[in-house]
C-alpha cells in the first residue's frame, strides 16, 4: 500500500451495482463511507456524520493528554505534543495522526470519525478512556472505560 492512497470497491452481484471508493487520505473512514453509500443506493437509513466543534484549550490542558496508553500487553499508543498540536501514534506504526480537542476531556481525529473520550478521576488525572470509532461501541469491546496503564513518557 502506498501511504496517502486508498481504494475500495464493493460489488452487489444480484443488483448489478458496484460502489467504488477512492481517497487520497489513507486513514479515511472508508468502511463507514461505503456502508452509508450502500444505504443511500438501496434507500436504507444512514447517519450523516456529526460536524465537530474545535475547543480552545491552553497548552497545559493539551499537555495533560500526553502519555503512553496501554489497553492490553499488545495494544498501546502514544499521545504527544508537537508544533503546538496533539498527535496520536500506535507503537508499531511509523505515521502519526492529528488529534483535535473537542472539549477538555474529548479529542477527535478529523478524517475517520474516531473520538477519544477521557475519564478523569476526582484528582483531575486521566483514569480511563472510551473510543467511539463511529460504530456506537467502545473500540475494545468494553462498556466500561478501558484502562490503560499510563506513563508520562510519550514516544514520537
Amino acid at each position: 500500500m502506498v501511504p496517502g492512497f486508498v481504494s475500495r470497491n464493493h460489488w452487489f452481484r444480484e443488483e448489478d451495482i458496484t460502489l467504488i471508493f477512492l481517497s487520497n487520505i489513507d486513514n479515511a473512514a472508508f468502511r463507514q463511507i461505503l456502508r452509508d453509500l450502500s444505504a443511500i443506493v438501496f434507500g436504507e437509513p444512514y447517519e450523516v456524520p456529526v460536524s465537530r466543534k474545535v475547543a480552545k484549550l491552553s497548552i497545559d490542558q493539551l499537555k495533560s493528554f500526553e502519555g503512553m496508553y496501554s489497553v492490553s500487553p499488545y495494544i498501546y499508543f502514544s499521545i504527544f505534543m508537537d508544533s503546538g498540536g496533539l498527535f496520536f501514534r500506535y507503537k508499531v506504526q511509523w505515521r502519526t495522526h492529528v488529534l483535535i480537542p473537542e472539549s477538555d476531556s474529548t479529542l477527535f481525529h478529523p478524517t475517520d470519525f474516531a473520538r477519544l473520550q477521557f475519564v478523569k478521576g476526582s484528582n483531575g488525572k486521566i483514569s480511563g478512556l472510551y473510543c467511539d470509532n463511529g460504530s456506537k461501541f467502545p473500540l475494545w469491546g468494553s462498556t466500561q472505560p478501558v484502562w490503560v496503564k499510563r506513563t508520562s513518557n510519550a514516544f514520537k
